[in-house]
């Protein structure tokens, strides 16, 4: 007998429920379609034979894990005539298996209420207008395979339903005064042209709006879409949201949006919520799309420098013939100076493209020229960029090194930071579960938001100050802070020494440092920092949050105990007698602590968590023997640090704040006092890493060394990158081997133009540079987006929510990144980042 989408939907709940735990072997393709046929006569899963329910089953999981032919498992005689009735309801046999295969992975509601209320929930029937469609219009039909959360606030909850799906509060007679997100992957190409997005909406008969009359944002490829035949209603953060009235509701899609990634919806606090979204689809009229040549030369749009490799790059489709290109440099007076063939001329799967390197290395006079690569096969126009070719890194690169440092100070909060008197409230801020108040005020946001992090604040701090052992100029150069702190003291130690003496106020009497001071909800992204009037809450003590602090508070020491600034002199006294507690505390308290339920990246902001502290306690050891020279230090050292010359990237999963082993390697090479034989052995493993890194760069056509992983593009891509690019500079202060600078100036060319967005991902510097970070002082419309900020960077490991970068997440790796302010997985600013940027062209621009 036929059956009905309801009954479809409502078995593949019952066979969530059938024999969860089997793991075995599929038995046989038969049994899968035998048991497919039985539930789509209207077989309930229960009655199905015992074998039938585990190959089903078995089947389901196969599917979220390979890529099976559906049409092989369904397109067959003893099927055909079962399906017939379901296919009313869709395009293809595929998508009728998708929604079987979907149904049975969809998650199941927790108590105390599994599935929402059908009385308290009850929608009213919408009777829909008959629409048919214009002869030069097609339609997308979303069907709707899963609902995904994206923010973890664990209350509200998304199901499929046929047609589309619902939003519903599982706790009856309450409210929820938050929003969520909730996204429908989507995926799929359509033509250029006026665009209109239809859904039918049915709202819950005892849904109670709190913020005015709101229901849900809509977003597509997080792009806010406009109404088409309804009004929104806006809230004081101006977002526009729809009424919760039912009806069928347009928006208007950019003509221009051709691939439809991501439709999300954001909801409204309310009282019993319940939303019944359904007959989704998008309407075009196609029209022929413009002729736009998007062929560029990707180049360092800053500048070359003399004696070193110059390159740029061409990018042709990925099934180009083109073997390779000609080009030439030209002069000022239109003289050509160099002419070439492109190399490397090969796909490189992380673009998606036939890359070509065009080399002009043997360009030596300094100057400014025109690269230029002439119409020919698989070049439809001539293209031409400027190239820039300086004399020394120095006059390269010091602009961008002073505006890099000077960005902290749109991290700082306080008296130091260009804001006024900011947080306030941070001078009286409670300690969670308890009702005693501290001051945490002063020292750098930590990102694009204004929480503060022990962890990452240490880290950050510590890393510029370990930078400083290896420069051969101090690092006492002006960089144009403006007010000069002190004329005694470099504008370098003037911006640490801001995060040094906040970190003091996190340490707790017994040597203990508090992981973090946040408010316990994101703030708005357009929130300007003078009017942000969250309360924060310091969160427990972690062993890695005191291992990173007592690193940083010993290496203080070591650096201003001989200031020439009184003050100076008498912090570092704090520093050294803070870090010596903080060990003690370590010491005391061996294992890990870390209080889980209170990091879990639900509430109070990103949770920096670790599993382990080891790393982080041999650094700790390793600045505090630097600056005492004191021998229980260089035995914990002895004890700990030498199992790690032989571990992948030493122990490290990729250098940051989670993985510091390479600092305190680093580091420990530049102790005067150190054991010379220890010294010479982590150095040997440490120029061996380097060489490592230089023959992955050399496989890389943009001069990539490490950026994730694996083959991955971790959160924070460029800032891998530029921590690769400082670890090689290191080995170059310590061989004086041109190649490992030679390695770090490639990777700066990547960061100021060189790669497939053909973007320089370092605010301000460059023609086509970052425009839109995710920083909510510049998002407020209330201040500038300052100079030298470095964005996280191309992303294909993992968005938390971000609907922009998930919408095109099917783009080759180095191309998921987009230059907008609400895209925080690819485009957000961070004060590590930061601090690795500067660091690195701190030491790259001294000669």
């Amino acid at each position: 007998m036929g059956i009905n989408i309801d009954n479809a939907a409502f078995y593949q709940r019952e066979l969530r429920r059938a024999d969860a735990d089997f793991s075995g072997e599929i038995d046989s393709e038969q049994e899968i379609k035998q048991a497919l046929q039985l539930i789509l006569e209207g077989r309930p899963i229960d009655e199905l034979p015992q074998k039938y329910q585990r190959t089903l089953r078995q089947f389901v999981d196969t599917q979220s894990r390979e890529d099976t032919a559906f049409n092989d498992i369904i397109d067959t005689p003893e099927v055909e005539a079962a399906v017939a009735e379901l296919m009313k309801h869709f395009q293809t046999k595929e998508d009728l298996l998708k929604e079987l295969v979907y149904s049975a992975q969809a998650p199941i509601v927790s108590e105390p209420n599994p599935e929402p209320d059908a009385a308290h929930n009850a929608v009213r029937p919408i009777t829909e207008p008959v629409r048919g469609l214009a002869e030069n219009e097609k339609v997308l039909k979303i069907n709707v395979a899963h609902i995904e959360p994206l923010w973890d606030k664990n209350r509200l909850q998304g199901r499929r339903v046929p047609g589309g799906f619902e939003i519903y509060d599982p706790r009856l007679n309450s409210s929820f005064a938050d929003c969520e997100m909730f996204a429908v992957v989507v995926n799929k190409t359509i033509d250029y042209g006026e665009k209109t997005l239809r859904l039918t909406l049915q709202v819950g008969q005892d849904f109670r709006a709190l913020w005015g009359q709101k229901i849900f944002q809509v977003t597509l490829n997080g792009i806010e879409l406009k109404p088409g035949n309804f009004e929104l209603d806006f809230g004081s953060d101006l977002k526009g949201f729809v009424p919760p009235q039912d009806g069928v509701y347009e928006f208007i899609v950019p003509k221009e949006m051709q691939n439809i990634g991501v439709l999300a919806f954001m909801t409204a606090g309310a009282t019993n919520y319940f939303a019944r979204v359904s007959n989704i689809e998008i309407v075009v009229q196609p029209e022929p799309a413009p002729q736009v040549n998007d062929q560029t030369i990707q180049s360092n749009q800053i500048g070359y420098i003399r004696g070193f490799a110059k390159t740029a790059i061409v990018e042709l489709p990925a099934d180009s013939a083109v073997d390779s290109l000609e080009f030439s440099v030209q002069n000022t007076q239109g003289e050509a100076v160099w002419t070439g063939r492109s190399t490397y001329n090969q796909v490189y799967k992380d673009a998606g493209a036939k890359v070509m390197v065009l080399d002009f290395s043997a360009l030596e006079q300094p100057g400014t020229y025109t690269l230029i690569v002439p119409q020919q096969n698989g070049i439809s126009g001539e293209l031409k960029t400027p190239v820039v070719l300086k004399e020394n890194p120095a006059a390269g690169l010091s602009a961008t090194r002073n505006a890099a440092l000077l960005a902290f100070k749109w991290f700082t909060d306080g008296e130091h930071g260009p804001y006024g008197n900011i947080h306030e409230q941070d001078k009286e801020t409670p300690i969670y579960g308890s009702e005693t108040t501290i001051d945490v005020s002063g020292g750098w946001h930590d990102a694009g938001d204004y929480g503060k992090y022990t962890v990452n604040g240490a880290y950050s701090a510590g890393l510029l100050l370990v930078n400083k052992k290896y420069a051969d100029n101090d690092l006492a150069y002006d960089a144009g802070l403006v007010p000069r702190e002190n004329a005694a003291r470099a504008d370098y130690l003037s911006i640490v020494k801001h995060e040094l003496d906040f970190l003091l106020k996190m340490q707790r009497t017994d040597g203990a440092c508090y992981h973090k001071a946040t408010a316990a909800e994101w703030l708005a992204s357009e929130v300007a920092p003078q009017d942000d009037a969250q309360l924060k809450t310091v969160l427990p003590v972690s062993t890695t949050a005191t291992a990173d602090f007592a690193a940083a508070m010993a290496l203080g020491y070591a650096e201003y105990k001989n200031s020439a600034v009184a003050e100076d002199r008498i912090m570092a006294a704090q520093y050294l007698a803070a870090a010596e507690q903080a060990w003690a505390f370590l010491v005391q308290n061996p294992d890990l602590i870390m209080t889980a339920e209170t990091y879990d990246n639900h509430r109070y902001g990103g949770p920096y968590t670790d599993h382990q502290d080891q790393d982080e306690r041999l650094w700790a050891a390793v600045e505090l023997f630097n600056a005492t020279g004191e021998a229980k230090y260089q035995k914990y050292i002895k004890d700990n640090l030498p199992a790690l010359l032989t571990q992948d990237r030493f122990g490290d999963n990729a250098p940051d704040w989670g993985n510091v082993n390479y600092l305190a390697l680093f580091s420990y090479t530049r102790n005067s006092n150190a054991d010379p034989e220890l010294q010479q052995k982590i150095e040997s493993a440490l120029i061996k890493y380097a060489d490592a890194l230089l023959a992955r760069q050399a496989e890389n056509p943009y001069g990539l060394a490490f950026a994730g992983i694996g083959a991955g593009f971790d959160w924070g891509s460029n800032s891998v990158a530029a921590t690769a690019g400082l670890e090689l500079m290191y080995i170059y202060k310590q061989t004086g081997n041109l190649k490992y600078k030679q390695g770090a100036l490639k990777i700066v060319d990547y960061l100021l133009g060189k790669n497939p967005n053909g973007i320089s991902y370092i605010t301000g510097f460059g023609e086509k540079s970052v425009r839109q970070p995710h920083f909510r002082p510049s998002m407020s419309g209330q201040y500038p987006t300052p100079d030298g900020l470095l964005v996280g960077g191309p992303n294909s490991v993992a968005y938390s929510g971000d609907t922009i970068a998930m919408s095109i997440q099917t783009y080759p790796a180095m191309r998921i990144y987009a230059d907008d302010q609400n895209s925080w997985s690819t485009n957000e600013v961070a004060i590590n980042w930061q601090a690795n940027l500067a660091a690195l062209l701190a030491l790259l621009s001294e000669e």
